[in-house]
């Protein structure tokens, strides 16, 4: 019997598993780097599919969008019947415009008295599809 071999309970000789350091050390770092790669890879998934998700937070000036329609409508001296029908079209061109602007660019849209950090504001884009929508239902 070598050193390397014990006797168990019922006096059989067993063999003891020869150690073989550099073999478990390699199986130790492989594992230890595929656990690596695997979490390198999950944190990547889960950044992609969180920024995928996350809408944009925009800003529009939505009073002095109002002011300048006021305004233009004050010109134009219409009666109380066309001018309310005037205000109805444009607070729907202005619903319209916004929400289609929301669904396309994934976007919150706040007013600019509501952001204290800087944001992109989108008032002219909107003002300009107001404008087109306005130009549309006449």
């Amino acid at each position: 019997m070598n050193e390397h071999n014990e006797k168990n309970a019922e006096g059989e000789v067993v063999a003891e598993a020869l150690s073989q350091p550099g073999w478990l050390a390699s199986v130790r770092w492989r594992l230890v780097v595929c656990m690596l790669v695997s979490q390198m890879i999950m944190t990547g998934i889960s950044w992609i599919a969180l920024k995928a998700g996350t809408p944009e937070v925009v800003t529009f000036d939505m009073k002095g969008t109002w002011d300048i329609f006021m305004q233009q409508s004050a010109q134009q001296k219409l009666d109380e019947a066309r001018a309310k029908s005037l205000v109805t079209r444009f607070n729907q061109a202005m619903t319209d415009s916004l929400t289609a602007w929301q669904k396309k660019h994934n976007a919150v849209i706040l007013v600019q008295p509501a952001v204290v950090s800087v944001q992109q504001d989108i008032t002219i884009d909107i003002r300009n599809d107001i404008a087109a929508r306005m130009q549309e239902g006449k």
